[in-house]
């Protein structure tokens, strides 16, 4: 998983936590997994909004790996 900032045409920024997967005839693709809004209105809660969103989901992303892999 991972977070992934958009800027619209507007200009505004907003934050998105998305996953890889493959479809049915293998091409990678992203879906959207969860949308977290406005970044400039993450950041005004939390200045280090996203770097800690970013560290959570790389952990979330690594379980995962370590739930798939053959052992």
């Amino acid at each position: 998983m991972r977070v992934h900032v958009v800027s619209s045409p507007s200009g505004v920024k907003y934050v998105y936590v998305q996953e890889a997967y493959r479809d049915a005839a293998g091409i990678p693709r992203h879906r959207t997994v969860e949308r977290l809004g406005r970044l400039d209105d993450l950041l005004a809660e939390d200045p280090q909004a996203l770097e800690k969103l970013r560290e959570r989901y790389q952990t979330v992303s690594e379980a995962l790996d370590d739930r798939l892999t053959i052992k």
